[in-house]
């Protein structure tokens, strides 16, 4: 807004560390009130059935928070043919066991058509991955019940701001997720951090000591 850009043209440079934003997912029904975003869901009532749309990092370590109250019913629906694959493979398998020891479920090579107040409609591919159940053929169709589902199919930047500080012609540098969502993680973030401080003390001819 115009009041941002005035705030931020009032200083000499601004080190934008707004982080991310869930991803949200297209789908029928993903407005229905017991569809939460994953970061909202850690603080929600999410009652005894549990249904996750995704299978990367975010996914896992939902389901295994949902996992630890007993009885809780947890469900991991993810199109792909394996899930968290894009963690290292000790830590791969680790999670792989506790969610299993947990009873989660995990559906693999199913869509998501579309979400209902009953729970989730999923179509099954006609290939399955090893970690799920592989539907019959395209045409197939099921309803997965749920009382909460849970959207955990990623993270975006949150990095709006720029166009403010764009407006107010003040020098700006993007760090942690706000930069770039891909392999974050703590150490990226604290690099991004300092590389942005040096550089902005470089352009005022400050000392880095």
């Amino acid at each position: 807004t115009a009041g941002d850009a005035d705030l931020l043209g009032s200083f000499d440079g601004v080190i934008i560390a707004t982080g991310v934003r869930p991803r949200t997912l297209d789908v029928e029904g993903g407005e229905l009130p017991h569809v939460l975003s994953y970061a909202d869901a850690f603080a929600a009532e999410l009652g005894n059935r549990v249904v996750l749309l995704g299978g990367g990092g975010i996914a896992v370590d939902f389901a295994l928070f949902a996992s630890q109250v007993a009885k809780r019913d947890v469900t991991i629906v993810h199109r792909g043919q394996r899930i968290g694959s894009r963690l290292g493979k000790s830590t791969r398998w680790a999670v792989l066991a506790a969610i299993r020891d947990g009873g989660v479920v995990v559906r693999t090579s199913t869509r998501c058509g579309r979400i209902t107040p009953a729970g989730v409609e999923v179509g099954g591919a006609e290939v399955g991955g090893a970690e799920g159940v592989a539907a019959a053929g395209a045409g197939w169709r099921q309803i997965i019940p749920a009382d909460t589902v849970v959207i955990a199919i990623g993270q975006e930047a949150e990095n709006s701001v720029v166009a403010a500080a764009q407006q107010a012609g003040v020098g700006h540098w993007l760090v942690g997720g706000a930069r770039d969502t891909t392999a974050l993680d703590a150490v990226r973030a604290i690099s991004d951090g300092l590389r942005a401080a040096r550089e902005f003390s470089h352009q005022r001819g400050l000392s880095t000591r």
